[in-house]
């Protein structure tokens, strides 16, 4: 799985490699991939659909941000650690520390008029390598990444 400076540390291509139905992913950049919060997208070949969308949160002040997010987009069992990282049929969480501040990473899949998705088995690496390039790049910790249990949708 490649990721270039030319998509902010996105990932190049698409799960299963770089074409899907003979047309290649295009990577879409929508912050400079240095900013606080960072966003780019996976879009389609064949569709031109943002099939997947990838954010970066960097900085002590995205630690409650983050939890509410997870909790609006996933069903945790009882006594899940709040510093686990989850994955879901359409979204995903990873984290790290940066220069002693929180990083946390969010990858996303939801479905287009059509009903198409990237599936959370599709998502999960591609999730897993934007945060390995994005803590590379930054200076950042491992990456804590979810495991591959998928977890229901939040509410």
């Amino acid at each position: 799985m490649g990721t270039g400076p030319e998509g902010g540390g996105c990932p190049r291509r698409g799960p299963g490699g770089a074409r899907r139905a003979g047309k290649p992913w295009r990577v879409v950049a929508r912050t400079d991939p240095h900013a606080a919060v960072t966003r780019c997208a996976l879009v389609d070949g064949t569709s031109g659909a943002e099939s997947a969308e990838f954010t970066g949160w960097y900085g002590d002040w995205t630690d409650k941000s983050f939890d509410r997010l997870i909790g609006g987009n996933v069903r945790l069992p009882r006594g899940f650690p709040d510093d686990g990282q989850v994955m879901t049929e359409n979204f995903g969480t990873a984290a790290a520390r940066c220069d002693g501040e929180s990083a946390h990473w969010e990858a996303s899949s939801h479905p287009d008029s059509a009903g198409r998705h990237l599936a959370g088995r599709e998502l999960r690496p591609l999730l897993v390598a934007f945060a390995r390039d994005q803590a590379e790049r930054r200076g950042c910790s491992r990456p804590a990444l979810p495991g591959q249990r998928i977890f229901p949708n939040g509410r």
